[in-house]
């Protein structure tokens, strides 16, 4: 991952970014705005700004602030995908946080962003997605084991495998 402050770094091919929005209540600033939006919307032109574009993005979830209300949480998710569909990568990749997923079973997130787990290979690399939000109790559930189990099964045992989670796997 590189520093969007470190243009130095920047330069190098097969570049990668990954990306946790920052909601401005964990700036400090709750009051003024609490979707995080501003934030990333800043993002979006350092992104773009760079002298060397990343090959693909991984946002690793809490894309907007949390909210009870269903309408409200679409509108959110809806305003975050308008904001980086601004990006000039077009390699985007995405996965829930608590405050995208944990009140729905990350219903609203699936319906803007896709599945919830998933894998992509890019260049020799296999990644897998794992979604550890949408379960209440942060487990990854029997269904997405055996999903895992069969994707791994099919990798060669010397494969190159990156695995994102939003929360640890482990306790910390």
């Amino acid at each position: 991952m590189h520093s969007l402050k470190d243009p130095e770094r920047t330069r190098h091919a097969n570049t990668k970014l990954c990306y946790r929005p920052v909601n401005l209540d964990e700036l400090g600033h709750g009051s003024v705005r609490k979707t995080g939006l501003f934030a990333d919307s800043q993002a979006v032109v350092a992104v773009n700004n760079l002298s060397t574009q990343p090959d693909f993005i991984v946002f690793t979830g809490d894309l907007t602030h949390t909210t009870d209300d269903p309408k409200e949480r679409r509108r959110r998710l809806g305003e975050f995908k308008e904001i980086v569909s601004q990006l000039k990568v077009k390699n985007m990749r995405f996965m829930p946080g608590e405050h995208d997923g944990s009140l729905d079973q990350s219903k609203a997130f699936e319906e803007f962003f896709g599945p919830t787990h998933y894998t992509f290979d890019y260049k020799g690399v296999h990644f897998i997605v794992l979604d550890n939000v949408s379960d209440p109790r942060a487990r990854l559930g029997d269904a997405q084991l055996q999903w895992l189990n069969e994707d791994l099964t099919k990798q060669n045992p010397n494969a190159r495998v990156v695995v994102f989670t939003h929360r640890p796997l482990f306790d910390l």
